[in-house]
Order: C-alpha cells, then structure tokens, then sequence
C-alpha cells in the first residue's frame, strides 16, 4: 500500500460542503480515472433496460436463478450502481478530503478488473454459464476490494468528512460480504452446498446478498456521500451532525438486524429493521431537504427533480421490503421490491447526481487548464437530453412497476423499451462530457493523460 501515499501534507479544513467547489481544480485526478467508470456505467444502464425487454415475459414472477433477468438485474447493479460509486468516489473524496495518491495504479487495477468482470458475470448469467459466472464474478469482487482498500485508505487518513467515513466504513463491511456472499450463490449452482452444517440456504444467503448490496454497500454509500454532494451543489451548510449521527445509528441497527434475519430465515427479524430504516431514512431527507432550502443555490435544475424522487423511492423501498416479506403473493411483491429498490431509488438518484458531477468535472478541468467553462452544445446538448432522459426514465419506472404490480407482461416490455430510450440518451450526454474532456486534452501541450 505504499502507493497509496499522499501527494501533498496539506489537508482541506472547510467550513461547508460548498467550499469544496473553491479550488476544486487543484484536488482532480487523472479525468480518465472516473471517466471510464461512467461511460461504461452508461453503456450497462442500456444494457440492463434491454435485458428486461428481451426478458419481460420473467419480470413479474422473478425469484432468482440464472437467466436473462438476473443478468439485467446485475447489469445494473454493477454495471451502474457499483460502477458510478467508484469513478464518483475516486474524484469525491480527492476533492473533499484533500487526500491524493502517490499512484494512480490502484485505481486503475480496479477498473482493469471490474470492468471485464462485471461483463463476463453479466454472459455467464444470461447463458446460464456458471464458470463464466464464477470467472466474471471473481474478477468483479476482486476489483471492488481494490476499490475498497484506495477508499479505506483515504477514509483511514482524512481528519474531516465524518458522516461521510463513518458510512463508509459500514458500506466497506457490506462490500467484503457481499462479494463472499455473491461468489458463494455462483458456487452453489453447481455443488449446492449451501444449506449444509451451519450455513443459510441459497434463498436464505441470496436475500442476505441482496440486503447487503442494496442497503448495505450501495444505500450507505449513497447516504454517505450525499453529506458532501447536496450541500457541495446547493451551497449550504454542513448538516447538523446530532441527527446526522442518529440518522447513521437507526440505519445502521436496521442492517444488522435485516441481515441477522435474512441469514436465520427469521422474518420477523428482518421485518423490525423495517421501522428503524423509515426513521434513518426520514431524518436523512429533513437534513438533505434542509440543506436545499437553507443553500445559496435555489435553482438545481433538473437533476435534482430526479434526486428529489431518489429520496421518495428509498421510503417506499424500504417499505415494500417488509410487504414482500408479509405478503409475498400480492402485487408481485418481491419483483416490485427488487425493481423499486434498484431501477427505482439507487439508479434515480444515481443519474440525477451524475448530471451534476459530469458537467463539474469538465469545467474544473477546463479551469484547471485555464479554459472556459463548457457550453452545453459542448458535451451533448445536455438541457434537452437530459429532459429526455428524466421523462422516459419516470415514464418506465411507472409502466415497469403497473406490469408487475398487475402481471401484465406487455406493460412491461413497454417500460423497459421506454427506460432504454431514457438510457441511451444519458449515454449520449455521457460521450459528450468524454468527447469534450479529450478535445481539452489533447488542445494543450501537456502530457497525454494514461
């Protein structure tokens, strides 16, 4: 880990969120670093929309197994989810911690396996090929504990962010068992020994793993880092650390007593995280709600409609949880859950909060080289693909959870075609912030960018 030295002595003491913009410039990494992890994020959020199109006959009845509706599944959750935390944590943490790297080689194994990995997971689900599975899903784990080992270091080092790391480090927990978990699903579809001696059942450990991966790593990441996000981009101060702290202990309870549950097939256990998750997540939106209106920055545009709709999918997530648990025969309940919780509150937020990231990355880059800020017929006509995406993406979230909700198959379909529209114009906005940060580069007489 000797790579993972800091740069330089100095250290980012802020008084609010907001002033991490001041200066920004001088705390970015390579652009290349997080901007692969977001192009391909991208690519895989059209893929998993296509995926549930090409499956949509399976959606509603979804209970797991391998197939084409696993594979869309995890093409998001990877191929999206995971893969936007790390290109936004790579340059977050830079930026508000003050923290840089000695090397960047890290960072880039991590990608390097991720990556190829999530893709040879997603085949090997969708052939129903479980070495595939097992190759793609080694690879996968194998980047994400790089990624984890670069965070945890920087977490480890900085003094300041404190909700922020004390999030992290739960999320980091739920990473490594997340991955021991996943490997272990891949492994029982061929030797079944799951169910044996002292360990869960295959359902028992899947809903484990979708606890730890919905809730856990990702949910935790996204609380965690909006601490920094929402104030950073409505200019406001830091929230109140006293429910922010509460906040964290609520939530943090719940998981564990979700997880304990999942794994001993006890619902009733699992079913009393329910009330402490409501709680965590009602205090964590009054202080996210409180840093819009008391920010400097009023208008947010529309990515904070999508984000705005994050929070409200994270309550009805949570709450559907514990309906598919009581009422698994209705509506559907567990594909409605699965889906709100994954295309619904984590992609939702996810590309609201990439909107703004993407945009600020290309314009510190261009302060940084001394150049003006981008305009938007610059990185793709943003404006007006992104209305396009937010309505499409709404439009399918709506139709998608109507067919489930209703076993209508054809609804369905619609939805997902729809949500691929939605998709392949973030990925048009996505290339354009790309195209643009290489044309930066390669203008100026300075080393090309690995």
């Amino acid at each position: 880990m000797n790579s993972l030295g800091p740069k330089q002595s100095g250290r980012r003491h802020l008084a609010f969120p907001g002033e991490v913009l001041v200066g920004a410039h001088d705390w970015l990494i390579p652009y290349s670093i997080p901007l692969r992890f977001f192009v391909a994020a991208s690519f895989f959020q059209v893929l998993a929309w296509g995926l549930m199109a090409l499956g949509y006959g399976d959606v509603a009845g979804f209970r797991g197994g391998p197939g084409v509706i696993l594979a869309a599944l995890h093409a998001l959750t990877l191929g999206v989810l995971a893969m936007t935390a790390m290109g936004a944590a790579y340059q977050l943490l830079s930026v508000a911690s003050g923290i840089t790297l000695k090397s960047y080689f890290m960072c880039r194994l991590s990608s390097w396996a991720f990556l190829p990995g999530t893709f040879l997971l997603v085949g090997g689900m969708f052939h129903s090929n479980t070495t595939l599975m097992f190759v793609g899903g080694v690879l996968a784990v194998f980047g994400l504990l790089v990624f984890g080992a670069v965070i945890g270091w920087i977490f480890y080092k900085t003094q300041t962010l404190v909700m922020t790391v004390q999030h992290g480090w739960i999320a980091l927990a739920s990473l490594v068992l997340l991955g021991l978990a996943g490997v272990s699903l891949i492994l029982d579809f061929d030797t079944g020994f799951l169910g044996t001696s002292t360990l869960a059942a295959h359902a028992e450990l899947a809903l484990t793993h979708a606890i730890l991966g919905g809730f856990g790593f990702m949910g935790l990441m996204v609380m965690g880092f909006s601490y920094i996000l929402v104030p950073m981009f409505a200019l406001s101060p830091a929230p109140d650390p006293k429910p922010s702290t509460l906040a964290f202990g609520l939530g943090a309870l719940g998981l564990v007593l979700a997880l304990s549950g999942a794994w001993l097939g006890a619902t009733l256990l699992t079913l009393s995280a329910v009330p402490l998750g409501l709680a965590a997540a009602s205090i964590h939106i009054w202080l996210m709600f409180k840093a819009m209106r008391t920010g400097m920055k009023k208008r947010l545009g529309v990515s904070f409609v999508m984000v705005r709709l994050g929070w409200a999918l994270m309550v009805l997530a949570i709450l559907l949880g514990g309906l598919s648990l009581m009422f698994p025969e209705i509506l559907n309940m567990p594909a409605l859950f699965g889906f709100t919780l994954t295309f619904g509150w984590l992609l939702t937020f996810l590309t609201g909060v990439l909107q703004r990231i993407l945009p600020f990355l290309a314009a510190m880059h261009a302060h940084k080289l001394s150049q003006p800020a981008p305009r938007l017929s610059e990185l793709g006509q943003e404006g007006k693909v992104l209305k396009t995406h937010m309505i499409a993406h709404c439009s399918a979230l709506t139709l998608v959870a109507l067919g489930i909700a209703s076993d209508q198959d054809l609804i369905i379909l619609v939805g997902a075609l729809v949500g691929m529209v939605g998709a392949v114009s973030f990925l048009w906005f996505t290339l354009g912030v790309s195209r643009y940060l290489g044309k930066l580069y390669n203008n100026e007489p300075l080393p090309e960018q690995p």
